[in-house]
């Protein structure tokens, strides 16, 4: 299990893919956390992995309603004066499509002797196929569902429709914001350029008013639009809804088509983020963590499919979402299974959600450390009333 020595206020924090523990200072010596503590939280059972549930990512569609310029799905710049990027090819789940997603998760749990499964639903814009997304939720059911989340745009959501998904199942949706308002509408548009801020707020509302859904904020962050996101987060901290929501600020890289707003690692970016990071937790967000270690992620942490799977909408299986709808790194189909370790070994692609995705340069990573002991030692001073010394907690 991948682990990170993280220093806060007056003692350091170990943190792994699910949970942290503070520290005293005297625990990490050079970078490194002494043997008793180690043994300690090890007693605490702190570096134990439980039965985990099968990971399954299903695309609905490569389809997208909306032409943003830096969505890693595109395949090259949109046409002068358009918002219509090419994009990987289109493919939509039918219900014989979902029907066959479901006898491999079946057979994949059964060969893995997982009792349980996690839904992400994705696309494209998994909204453009709901019935899919419905059919999925159902038919997982049976198969021991223990979390589904869906990730969306949320220009299509109805109140009608988020009912219907919560009672198949659906707990949480993730949504992406590219800024405050004015910024937001000028990247996140519809492939007409119709803006789309205002949509996704009312949407939001509407569903709290219907629904007990989860809510889960991505703000990207980029050059363009790093100074808009104080009202932003204001915003959205405003928000009615049911319970609290969570917020993650995700640095934008340069790794798709168009896109020019990469963050360099500096200690202004630094501040700005430290500044949005107090913003939200005083506004009654909660803050996930920017580099939390992904060694055991359920799609792509295991070589092979082992501990989850990522199917795009015409059967085929990638390591990632991200690589999702390129055959160039398609590493196997639901009907055939797996390709051989030898063929797959370059086709394995890992998240990219770590520092390394970020230009593994110093700066990047005291940017996340810095980062992210402000987050747990704000949350801790929110949320918590533990006494010094060891104290564990499920992230």
């Amino acid at each position: 299990m991948e682990l990170r020595l993280v220093r806060g206020v007056d003692a350091w924090w170990a943190i792994t893919t699910r949970r942290y523990a503070r520290l005293p200072e005297n625990a990490v010596q050079n970078g490194r956390m002494t043997q008793e503590f180690h043994s300690r939280l090890d007693e605490m059972d702190f570096f134990a992995t439980k039965a985990r549930a099968f990971g399954l990512t299903v695309l609905t569609t490569t389809r997208c309603n909306l032409g943003c310029a830096y969505c890693f799905q595109n395949t090259g710049p949109a046409p002068e004066s358009t918002f219509r990027p090419p994009r990987i090819r289109a493919d939509s789940l039918d219900s014989q499509g979902v029907d066959d997603i479901l006898e491999f998760t079946r057979r994949r749990m059964r060969e893995l002797g997982r009792e349980s499964v996690v839904l992400t639903l994705f696309g494209g814009e998994p909204l453009l196929r709901p019935d899919a997304c419905l059919r999925l939720l159902r038919g997982l059911a049976p198969l021991g569902l223990r979390g589904a989340e869906m990730v969306s745009n949320l220009v299509l959501l109805t109140p009608s429709l988020a009912r219907k998904l919560e009672a198949a199942g659906l707990q949480t949706i993730q949504v992406s914001f590219d800024g405050a308002q004015d910024e937001h509408d000028t990247v996140r548009v519809e492939r007409s350029g119709r803006p789309t801020f205002d949509r996704i707020i009312a949407n939001i509302r509407a569903a709290a008013e219907v629904t007990g859904i989860r809510w889960r904020f991505r703000v990207n962050v980029s050059a363009t639009n790093i100074d808009t996101l104080p009202d932003l987060v204001d915003q959205l901290a405003a928000l009615p809804l049911p319970q609290r929501a969570t917020i993650r600020f995700g640095l934008v890289g340069d790794f798709s088509v168009g896109f020019t707003g990469a963050l360099r690692h500096t200690g202004g970016v630094t501040d700005r983020l430290l500044t949005l990071v107090d913003r939200a937790i005083d506004a009654g967000l909660d803050v996930m963590l920017l580099g939390t270690p992904l060694a055991d992620c359920p799609y792509c942490g295991e070589f092979g499919g082992s501990a989850g799977a990522v199917v795009n909408s015409d059967g085929t299986l990638y390591s990632c979402w991200e690589t999702a709808g390129r055959p160039e790194w398609q590493v196997g189909t639901i009907a055939d299974g797996y390709l051989s370790p030898e063929l797959m070994a370059d086709r394995w692609s890992r998240c990219d959600n770590t520092v390394e995705a970020h230009g593994e340069t110093s700066a990047a990573q005291e940017l996340y450390d810095l980062v992210d002991a402000r987050i747990l030692d704000r949350s801790r001073a929110r949320r918590l009333a533990a006494a010094d010394g060891l104290s564990p907690s499920a992230t």
